[in-house]
């Protein structure tokens, strides 16, 4: 319709209007239940928002909506859009924090040039209904050996331990008290320590008193068997060598084992593992053709039977949940340092969190050894 006051001009139509952009991005306040939290920053070597994802349409089509839409598909209420074309989410905050310059994050998103997508090293940071993000704590240390004196007469000495390990533990404890009447007379008294082992211990104690004492000894040992993957020893110690001082000195060590993702050097009769790659962003190409679905229960297996099914003779695992088959890897296809390998693809299987399905835009792949 042309407008009243300028017939040469259009001026939109009924339930119609005409939209006009300055071209300037401007920052989008928030989409789908999630708000603005602002410029947040980021590492490539430690991400802030620890899982890559896709969005629709892949990284030429990102935008805040489809960033967070990807994000909220896969359960998380944080969502960041970096580097135009990059989506992260997580539901807590790892490194880094505000931006003390908001302007940084200034890049805008490919699949929509009117916002911004972050920057370098910069996510534009959503979260679900508003919620300030929660920053990771890192677990404390153990316990630093503490040393202190105090003035005593008596003198003790006690030693505890506990173990426990992936298959059995063994605990074993001692006690033995001796009380006197009458006049003290010179006594010895000599204990052989217990020792853990499979079948209950034993400890026995000597004592020699004059006619005038009496003495008491009490010995308990009990053994019990568990399962677990953390091991704890500690130790306790009080001596005093004069009447007016006793030492004391007391230790603490924990261990946890975790799993750490790793690729499989043979996964499957015939097929071996041929490295870590550095994979293209969609504008440019991907090393492999063919993706596969997406899938919440991938393996490095699950998808090289699903590329070998469909006739292919590469397979390759990324972002942990994505399967790329192929003939050939693309021209130009670089193979990763090791150290750059080990800590760009790590990404856990969804299907198997002790194999490494790739990492963000770093491709694992496996290849049938005729090809």
């Amino acid at each position: 319709m042309a407008c009243t006051g300028d017939a040469t001009q259009v001026c939109g139509a009924g339930n119609r209007i005409n939209l006009f952009w300055n071209g300037v991005p401007t920052a989008n306040p928030g989409v789908e239940g999630f708000v603005s939290q602002g410029c947040w920053t980021d590492s490539v070597g430690n991400r802030s928002l620890t899982h890559a994802v896709r969005p629709l349409g892949g990284a030429k089509n990102n935008t805040i909506d489809n960033c967070v839409n990807a994000c909220t598909a896969a359960g998380y209420t944080l969502a960041g859009a970096e580097y135009s074309g990059e989506c992260f989410c997580d539901n807590t905050y790892h490194f880094g924090g505000l931006a003390s310059d908001q302007t940084t994050c200034n890049m805008a998103c490919k699949g929509n040039v009117t916002e911004y997508c972050g920057g370098s090293n910069r996510l534009s940071l959503y979260s679900l209904g508003g919620v300030a993000p929660v920053q990771y704590a890192a677990p404390l240390p153990p316990a630093p050996t503490m040393t202190s004196s105090s003035s005593a007469i008596d003198s003790t000495t006690s030693t505890s331990s506990s173990s426990t390990t992936s298959s059995s533990s063994s605990t074993t404890t001692s006690s033995t008290s001796s009380s006197v009447t009458d006049a003290p007379t010179p006594s010895t008294s000599s204990d052989s320590a217990p020792t853990p082992t499979d079948s209950p211990t034993t400890s026995s104690t000597t004592s020699t008193t004059s006619a005038t004492s009496t003495t008491s000894t009490t010995s308990t040992t009990s053994t019990t068997s568990t399962s677990s993957t953390t091991s704890t020893t500690s130790t306790s110690t009080s001596t005093s060598t004069d009447p007016g001082t006793t030492s004391s000195t007391s230790t603490s060590t924990s261990t946890t084992s975790t799993v750490t993702p790793t690729p499989i050097s043979t996964p499957l009769p015939s097929w071996t593992y041929r490295g870590c790659y550095i994979d293209n962003n969609d504008d440019a190409g991907r090393l492999l053709p063919l993706q596969q679905p997406d899938s919440t229960t991938l393996t490095i297996e699950s998808c090289i039977n699903a590329c070998s099914a469909a006739g292919y003779a590469i397979a390759g695992v990324e972002f942990g949940d994505e399967c790329w088959c192929g003939n050939a890897l693309a021209d130009g296809a670089t193979k990763a340092s090791v150290g750059i390998a080990r800590s760009k693809c790590h990404s856990p299987c969804t299907g198997d969190g002790g194999e490494s399905c790739g990492g963000p835009w770093f491709l694992e792949v496996y290849g049938f050894d005729a090809a």
